[in-house]
């Protein structure tokens, strides 16, 4: 269940329940709220303070609770950097757990929204994978004849995709689970 806190009218009909004298659980019955909150005002006027000091306290712890932003440390950062340079994504970044991030997968996502250093834009895909739309961000377009691509070039993007961990694989890349299937004698030829 969750607390309802109480309103300036609330707090009002409190203070003239206390001006007239009336007992704070029959406040609190007549506002349909917790007797310790009506107790809680009450105290606090008894104290020799008024509602707008109690309403002004209120806000100001208020402001301070909540939970505070995680800040990553300075090589942790530098390592997310690092990966997403290499088109990996947060969830890859912490399911190879190749180095220990102080947060959540969620947590890393909310860091990439709030940050300056870190984009959320800068993230290799969003939502579900598309490979081709992948193929095209690397250079590969729609319209491009791949018979007149070079080799090497072909190569070059095959190899950038091959070493991207994927969340299907365990969050290993497609050469680290192919090598996996190939044995000694089938090494010496590549």
């Amino acid at each position: 269940m969750t607390y309802n806190h109480l309103t300036i009218s609330e707090l009002s009909f409190i203070q003239n329940f206390w001006n007239q004298g009336v007992k704070a659980y029959i406040a609190a019955k007549t506002l349909k709220r917790s007797a310790e909150a009506i107790y809680r005002v009450f105290r606090f006027l008894d104290a020799g303070y008024s509602i707008s000091e109690y309403y002004e306290n209120y806000r100001a712890n208020k402001s301070r609770s909540g939970r505070k932003p995680t800040v990553l440390p300075n090589d942790e950062l530098e390592y997310i950097k690092e990966k997403v340079s290499l088109g990996w994504t947060p969830d890859t970044i912490i399911g190879r757990n190749e180095k220990h991030i102080s947060c959540s997968m969620r947590t890393l996502y909310r860091i990439f929204k709030r940050s300056k250093d870190l984009d959320v834009t800068s993230l290799p895909m969003k939502g579900k994978r598309h490979p081709n739309g992948l193929l095209r961000k690397d250079g590969l377009g729609k319209d491009m004849d791949l018979s007149n691509l070079s080799t090497d070039y072909v190569q070059q993007v095959a190899s950038y995709r091959n070493n991207i961990p994927r969340k299907s694989l365990n969050y290993r890349t497609p050469l680290e689970v192919f090598i996996k299937y190939i044995t000694n004698e089938q090494i010496v030829f590549f």
